[in-house]
């Protein structure tokens, strides 16, 4: 295992993308001894903010790394219709990101939690550090895709 430059974490002897921030492993990068440090100083007050006018049940995937940090994605399902994720312009969850495969991910709700699946994507979808095929999401996970780091907020007030 090797440490990527970008974001320190593990990456795997023959990746060509880090799973947790999604930049790309060139021999160049990978063995650069720069440690490159995250700064998440203001990431509670992103998540409070983001928090604060969330209704009581109603789940959003807010962005805590990547472009558009901040960002808040409400989940939204009608008629139970899976929402999209990916790099394709018509998702509904649009993350315009290289990383991001077209049709990366899907969410779906059945009417006590909500879903996530991954659609076969390059990258991989991750909740909680762990690859995964499908997994239950709630409050408080964390979410990789591609560059983007989410983390699920279910908003507690009335």
């Amino acid at each position: 295992m090797r440490q990527c430059p970008q974001c320190g974490a593990e990456v795997g002897e023959n990746s060509r993308f880090c799973a947790a921030c999604g930049a790309a492993q060139t021999e160049q990068s990978l063995t650069s001894t720069i440690p490159v440090v995250v700064s998440t100083t203001d990431a509670p007050a992103r998540q409070a903010q983001a928090l604060a006018d969330l209704p009581r049940g109603v789940t959003a995937l807010v962005v805590e790394r990547g472009p558009d940090a901040g960002t808040r994605f409400i989940l939204t399902s009608p008629e139970g219709a899976p929402v999209s994720i990916g790099r394709d312009a018509e998702s509904d969850i649009f993350l315009d990101d290289v990383t991001v495969s077209r049709r990366h991910a899907s969410a779906s709700f059945d009417g006590v939690v909500w879903h996530l699946q991954d659609a076969g994507s390059l990258n991989g979808t991750y909740v909680n550090g762990t690859r995964c095929a499908q997994q239950s999401l709630q409050s408080g996970d964390v979410v990789n895709i591609g560059k983007f780091r989410f983390i699920v907020m279910t908003g507690e007030s009335a």
